[in-house]
C-alpha cells in the first residue's frame, strides 16, 4: 500500500534504492492494470506510477464521483445497435455496465428481527435496468421479441434476454439466406440457358 497511498516517496535518481523502487512500483502498477477491463485499461495505460494510476482510478470511479456515473449512464442510454450483430452490440453495452457497477456496493441489512435481503432486491432492480436498456437500443426489426419479453413477469436475466434476441437474429439470417438462394437459382438457370446455345454455336465452328 505504501506505493499507492504515497507514503513511500520516489527516491532521487542517484539514490542507491532508486532502481529497486522503480521495479517494485512497476510490478504494482502492472498488477493493478491486469485487474482492469480492456475499455478502462486503454485510457490509463500511459500513467507513469502506481500512485498516479491509483489516484486516477479513485477520482474517476469513486462511488462519490457523480460526474463519472452521469457520463456512463448517458452513454448507456444513447447506445444503439444500428445494424450491428447482437453480439457486438451487447458487448459494447456490457462494457459500460461493468464500468458503472463494478465499484457499486450492495448490502445485506439485518434489523435484528429479520434479514431484509436488500442486496438481492438491488440485484433484481439492476438486472431490470439492464434488460430495459438493452431492449431500448435494439433495431426496430426486433420489436416483436421486445414486446414478448416486456410481457414477462418477472423479467428474465439479461443474459437470457440476449440469448433470446440472438435466436431471433439467427433465424432471420437463415431466412434471408434462403430467400437469396431462391432469387439466385432462377437467375443461374437463365444464365445457363443463355450460355448453352452460345456454346453449341461455337462448337459447330
Amino acid at each position: 500500500m505504501v506505493f499507492v497511498d504515497g507514503s513511500l516517496m520516489v527516491p532521487v535518481e542517484d539514490h542507491p534504492n532508486f532502481q529497486d523502487w522503480v521495479q517494485c512500483d512497476s510490478l504494482i502498477k502492472t498488477w493493478i492494470l491486469n485487474c482492469l477491463l480492456q475499455a478502462i485499461l486503454i485510457s490509463v495505460y500511459s500513467v507513469k506510477t502506481a500512485r498516479d494510476l491509483w489516484v486516477e482510478l479513485r477520482n474517476r470511479y469513486s462511488t462519490e464521483n457523480a460526474t463519472s456515473d452521469f457520463e456512463i449512464t448517458r452513454s448507456i442510454s444513447t447506445i444503439k445497435q444500428e445494424g450491428k450483430p447482437i453480439s457486438e452490440y451487447y458487448s459494447k453495452i456490457k462494457t459500460l455496465w461493468d464500468e458503472l457497477y463494478q465499484y457499486k456496493e450492495t448490502f445485506n441489512y439485518d434489523c435484528g428481527k429479520c434479514t431484509c435481503e436488500i442486496s438481492k432486491k438491488a440485484l433484481v432492480q439492476q438486472n431490470k435496468a439492464k434488460v430495459l436498456q438493452f431492449l431500448m437500443g435494439l433495431d426496430e426489426c426486433y420489436e416483436h421479441v421486445i414486446n414478448q419479453i416486456l410481457l414477462m413477469d418477472p423479467l428474465p436475466d439479461v443474459n437470457k434476454v440476449r440469448a433470446q434476441v440472438g435466436q431471433v437474429e439467427r433465424k432471420s439470417l437463415v431466412y434471408q439466406t434462403g430467400k437469396q438462394e431462391e432469387i439466385q437459382k432462377p437467375m443461374t438457370i437463365a444464365m445457363q440457358a443463355i450460355d448453352k446455345p452460345m456454346n453449341n454455336k461455337n462448337a459447330s465452328h
